[in-house]
Formats: C-alpha cells, structure tokens, sequence
C-alpha cells in the first residue's frame, strides 16, 4: 500500500489553474513500480480534500497560485500556514487548509503528519482554455523535477533548486 499521495488541484476547462493536474499526470505516468505513492486529482480543496489524505503518512499538494509576487511559471514550496497564494486551498469554498488540518485532527481523523506544498505561479486563470499559457507550460518540467525530488525519486538538480522558494 501506498504511503505517499499526491494531489493534483485544478480545474482543467480555466488555462493555467489546470497546472496541479497536469503535473500530476506527468508524475503519475513516469512513476517506478512499487513507489509507494498514489497520484490523484481533485477540483478543489476542502473537506474533500482532508478525505483524501486520510490513512497516508505524507501528502503532497500541487496547484496553481496567484501570489502577485511571483512572474508566472515560477515554482514554489509553500508553508501550510502561507498556503493563500495556492488557488484551491484558501477561501470561502475550500477553506484554509490550515484551519481544515486542525479540523481533521480535532476528529481524530488518520491524517498525514507531513503535508507539502508545490505551488506554480499562474498567469491566466479566468479564461475558458484547456492549454496553460507560455511560461506555466514551460514550468512542467520544474515542477515535476521538484516534486520527483521531494518524493526521493531523483537527485536535486541545481537548475531547479534556483528557482524554488523554501517555506
């Protein structure tokens, strides 16, 4: 059984909010045999998402931001406790994820004691399109390369550790 799970956020019909998703399926299709890992997709956050995570010793979070500091297609770790910028995981429909792992735990749900996050800055959000923009399809690569290296699939890569902001 799998001890990891990675979750992909997005909505896939909105440009760049569809990032968590598709470095998911990128993960998902270059995976080793026997990783330990299960790769998943989500609409949003929320209590959904906390069902997700429970029974897992570590999960990791991937999805786009809108930080306004960031030039899109910049990658990031963020901090739980910062995770606002992250599209899916703050605000009045999916909560803040914070709040919603204290929830969780409060119920004496089995959640991971480990929760990461990847976020990939967005440029276009509010457009109906199924391609990401430019310079957030150019940060696939980055992104999967962190997310493989968080999950000790692959060696850091200078290249990659330049453009990642530790939380």
């Amino acid at each position: 059984m799998a001890n990891t799970i990675v979750i992909g956020l997005g909505n896939p019909l909105l440009a760049d909010d569809g990032v968590g998703l598709q470095v998911a399926g990128l993960l998902r299709d270059c995976l080793p045999p026997g990783a330990g890992v299960r790769v998943v997709t989500a609409g949003s956050g929320g209590l959904g998402l906390l069902e997700l995570m429970v029974g897992y010793q570590r999960a990791l979070i991937i999805d786009a931001m809108l930080s306004g500091t960031r030039a899109p297609g910049s990658v990031a770790r963020l901090a739980v406790a910062s995770a606002g910028p992250a599209r899916h995981l703050a605000g009045s429909h999916g909560g803040d994820l914070a709040a919603l792992l204290r929830l969780g735990r409060s119920l004496d749900l089995a959640l991971p004691e480990r929760v990461e996050l990847i976020g990939i800055e967005a440029a276009e959000v509010d457009r109906f399109a199924e391609e990401l923009s430019r310079s957030v399809a150019a940060a696939l690569p980055v992104a999967l390369s962190l997310v493989r290296e968080l999950l000790a699939l692959e060696r850091p890569s200078p290249w990659v550790t330049g453009q990642v902001d530790q939380p």
